[in-house]
């Protein structure tokens, strides 16, 4: 099982990997950011590349993502949005 250090207190609630495995994003419910990760699979460890904002400062819960066929984009809504 890979496994990362994700900052105290971000809330993460989902990952999701890119298709090419290589690639790992943290979805964090209580800052409202995504970590993303390089996947170290001889050590089974996610290595910390960024930390991104995704939403408007008043959404506080983060909903699972998914990445776009063509692997260039993320799509990721808050908990509010209908």
């Amino acid at each position: 099982m890979p496994y990362a250090n994700i900052a105290s207190g971000s809330g993460p609630r989902h990952m999701v990997f890119h298709p090419n495995e290589q690639t790992a994003y943290v979805i964090n419910e209580l800052t409202c950011t995504i970590d993303v990760f390089d996947f170290d699979p001889i050590r089974g460890a996610l290595v910390w590349q960024q930390n991104v904002s995704t939403l408007a400062p008043e959404v506080s819960e983060g909903a699972p993502a998914e990445t776009s066929p063509p692997q260039r984009a993320m799509a990721i809504r808050d908990q509010s949005s209908k």
